[in-house]
């Protein structure tokens, strides 16, 4: 009988061995994947962030992470109060354009009382204490011409990071695509 018994002893400790290394990679499987973020599009589709991010992201009009506005075409008042309410609710905003436009500052401008002068603009609502906006400009060029605009300062291989490694602001950096 005791043999019968450490040998069932040793068959649920190898079992519990097994699933515990089976389960580990499992979550180093999931671990390297990659969230998905999920995004909303208003006013349109047509700026370049949108445009980059659509393909690797999940489009959907509830649940969302992400708003992207499109800032090409005029945004109502109630668009701006609707915007409003999000980056309230702690979502993250991109006042979006077509590539080398500057009508996201005017939106900005109208939303959160400042611009950037910046192709794109991320808003996000800061969870200091003091409260404000943590504002992001984004550009979709990687090296453009010296214009001494947000965009150029950003992109040029001058700024670089306390690693001394040089950065940017375009989507892939800050999105990390």
């Amino acid at each position: 009988m005791l043999k019968l018994s450490s040998s069932a002893l040793l068959m649920v400790l190898a079992i519990g061995v097994g699933s515990q290394s089976v389960m580990a990679q499992e979550d180093m499987v999931s671990s390297e994947q990659p969230v998905k973020k999920v995004i909303h599009s208003m006013n349109g589709s047509s700026g370049f962030v949108f445009n980059k991010l659509k393909g690797v992201s999940e489009v959907k009009s509830q649940g969302f992470d992400l708003l992207i506005v499109d800032s090409s075409k005029d945004v109502s008042e109630s668009q701006l109060k609707e915007i409003q309410d999000q980056i309230e609710k702690g979502i993250a905003v991109v006042i979006d354009a077509g590539a080398g436009t500057g009508t996201a500052k005017k939106v900005s401008e109208d939303l959160i009382g400042f611009g950037i002068d910046s192709e794109a603009i991320m808003i996000v609502k800061s969870t200091d204490s003091k409260g404000g906006y943590v504002v992001t400009p984004i550009t979709s060029a990687t090296k453009p011409a010296n214009t001494g605009t947000a965009n150029a300062q950003l992109d040029s291989s001058a700024v670089t990071n306390k690693q001394g490694t040089a950065v940017s602001n375009t989507i892939s950096d800050i999105f990390g695509i």
